[in-house]
């Protein structure tokens, strides 16, 4: 390479803003430090609530890598991501938010259309369970379950979304369902633990120490985020006037040096 040319990466950690604000110039990282002051956010305290550490449990499902393990619970909620090499977690678990939602444009099922008005809806995840290289998701009022297939690989675990199903225990059901009715959803969510910079082209959290990215592997996946107090909801989503069936996204979480060797 010449002397006067410089590589992608490189051009990437020199900027002063990066990709998103990845590499940062001194002033936003004193605005970064100012933002914590006036949100009560105190860079000192040891121990941020709900970021404790976590023993998996027996229903739990664990999903791991050379570089990171994710745990969800049987109730839907991820639990901990906990990365290997720093030893840090990376989530924000005492908010119960569930790893999945999906959202109809009206109550589909006649139950529930006696129930609740006939508008928008969303139906939380309350179960998963892993299968192999599956994960099975089931959601509040709702027959079908969402199929999420895992793709493990080193430095990423990509998920992307395979098929629904109508479980056996609702007999004929969804026998005349063609399609579940889903208008949109979040096949993956996680309430990552704000740190001192956030990144919103790649949707990226991370400090000095440890980076995490939710990256869309494909055009028809929509990947983003809600910011909170103490954490950002990243999230990957597929619509149905898109592409429902096959849209996926990959999680990774790794020191923040080599985020963008991946």
């Amino acid at each position: 390479m010449a002397k006067n040319q410089i590589s992608r990466r490189n051009f990437v950690l020199r900027s002063a803003a990066g990709i998103g604000g990845f590499a940062v110039s001194p002033y936003a990282a004193g605005a970064a430090k100012m933002e914590k002051k006036l949100e009560g956010i105190d860079e000192n305290e040891e121990t941020i609530p709900g970021t404790e550490s976590y023993e998996a449990r027996e229903d739990d499902v664990v999903i791991e890598n050379e570089e990171f393990k994710l745990i969800i619970g049987a109730d839907a909620v991820a639990k901990s991501l906990r990365n290997k090499s720093t030893g840090e977690e990376c989530l924000i678990s005492n908010h119960d938010v569930p790893v999945s939602t999906i959202t109809q444009e009206r109550p589909y099922n006649n139950e529930v259309k006696l129930a609740y008005p006939c508008q928008q809806m969303t139906f939380n995840a309350n179960s998963v369970k892993r299968d192999g290289d599956r994960l099975i998701i089931r959601y509040d009022l709702l027959e079908y379950q969402m199929i999420v297939r895992l793709n493990i690989r080193p430095d990423y675990i990509e998920f992307r979304l395979e098929d629904f199903e109508i479980p056996k225990e609702f007999g004929g059901l969804g026998v005349l369902m063609k399609d579940p009715a889903v208008w949109q959803t979040a096949f993956l969510q996680l309430p990552v633990r704000r740190r001192t910079y956030y990144g919103d082209w790649l949707q990226v959290v991370w400090d000095d120490q440890v980076a995490t990215n939710i990256l869309a592997t494909n055009p028809f996946t929509n990947i983003a985020a809600e910011k909170n107090k103490d954490y950002f909801l990243l999230q990957a989503k597929a619509e149905r006037d898109v592409k429902l069936k096959g849209a996926s996204a990959a999680l990774i979480n790794s020191a923040t040096g080599k985020l963008l060797d991946h």
